[in-house]
C-alpha cells in the first residue's frame, strides 16, 4: 500500500479513515496539543522548536469560546488575514492576552499563528463534514409526505439545493490557502520529495491545481494545465494530480507541491 501524508488537514473523519486506511498507509501531521485519536495513522508533531509556550493553550480557548458566537469562517479568515497580534474585533479579554504576549520574537509569533489556524481549521472542518455527511444522507431519503401526494414528482428531494463545502469550499481562498501554508511551513521537513499526498476536500484539490498552474504561467511564462486521473478504489473514486519539478525560484507552496502527487477521494 502506498504511503499518503494527509494534507492539510490534522485530522480525517472516522467514516473516511476507515475507507482510506484499507487503501493507503496514512500519515497525519499535527501541531502541537492536538489532541490524537487516529489509530490507524502514523502521527507527526512539529519539531521541538516549533513548540507554542504554555499560554497557547489558553489563546486557542479563547478562541474556540469566541467561535462560539462568531462566524467560524470569519474567525480563520481575521487570523489569516493579520498578524494575530493586530486584532482590533476581537473581545476584550482575547486582546488583553494576546497584548500581553506582544513582546515575543517574531519566531514565536509565526508559530502561534500557524498552530492557531491549524487548530481551529481543523475544528471547523470536522464539525462542518459532519453536518455535510448528515445532510447529505437526509438528501437521499424520500420525503415522509412522499406516500401521501399522488404525484410523487411534484415533491423535490430533501436539502437538494444545500452546497456541499467538500466540493463547494465556504472558506475564503485565501484562508485555504494560509492553512496550506501554515501545515507547509510545520511539517515540510517530514515529507520526502516524491511523497503522496491526500485531502478529502475537492475544493483544495482543485484551488491547489489552480494554484500551481498559475505559479507557472506567472513566473516561467509556461502555461501547463495539470491533468486529473481518475480511478476506483471500491465504488469511490480517486482523483490524483502529478505536479511537474520546478526549477529556480519558487512561492512557498509550489516549492512544496514540487514533484508530488496529491490525492483526492
Amino acid at each position: 500500500m502506498k504511503e499518503v501524508f494527509v494534507f492539510p488537514h490534522c485530522s480525517i473523519p472516522e467514516d473516511l479513515m476507515n475507507l482510506v486506511s484499507q487503501h493507503f498507509h496514512l500519515n497525519i501531521c499535527k501541531p502541537w496539543y492536538m489532541e490524537v485519536v487516529e489509530k490507524d495513522a502514523r502521527v507527526f508533531f512539529p519539531k521541538e522548536e516549533l513548540k507554542p509556550p504554555e499560554y497557547f493553550l489558553n489563546l486557542l480557548q479563547e478562541f474556540k469560546n469566541w467561535m462560539m458566537y462568531q462566524d467560524k469562517g470569519n474567525v480563520l479568515f481575521m487570523i489569516a488575514e493579520k498578524e494575530v497580534w493586530d486584532f482590533d474585533e476581537t473581545p476584550s479579554h482575547i486582546k488583553a492576552l494576546i497584548k500581553g504576549k506582544k513582546k515575543e520574537k517574531d519566531k514565536v509569533s509565526k508559530t502561534l499563528k500557524w498552530h492557531l489556524i491549524l487548530h481551529l481549521a481543523t475544528e471547523f472542518e470536522l464539525s462542518q463534514y459532519e453536518i455535510d455527511s448528515t445532510i447529505s444522507n437526509l438528501s437521499k431519503k424520500e420525503s415522509p409526505l412522499q406516500a401521501a401526494v399522488e404525484d410523487a414528482g411534484l415533491l423535490d428531494p430533501m436539502f437538494r439545493d444545500i452546497s456541499d463545502s467538500r466540493t463547494d469550499p465556504i472558506l475564503d481562498e485565501r484562508v485555504m490557502l494560509e492553512i496550506a501554508t501554515a501545515w507547509i511551513m510545520l511539517f515540510k521537513d517530514y515529507v520526502p520529495k516524491d511523497s503522496f499526498l491526500f485531502t478529502f476536500n475537492k475544493g483544495i484539490f482543485f484551488l491547489l491545481k489552480s494554484q500551481f498552474e498559475n505559479f507557472l504561467i506567472n513566473n516561467m511564462s509556461k502555461k501547463q494545465e495539470i491533468p486529473v486521473k481518475e480511478e476506483k478504489i471500491g465504488s469511490t473514486s480517486l482523483l490524483q494530480l502529478n505536479f511537474p519539478a520546478l526549477i529556480g525560484e519558487k512561492d512557498l507552496i509550489s516549492e512544496f507541491l514540487s514533484e508530488k502527487r496529491l490525492l483526492c477521494i
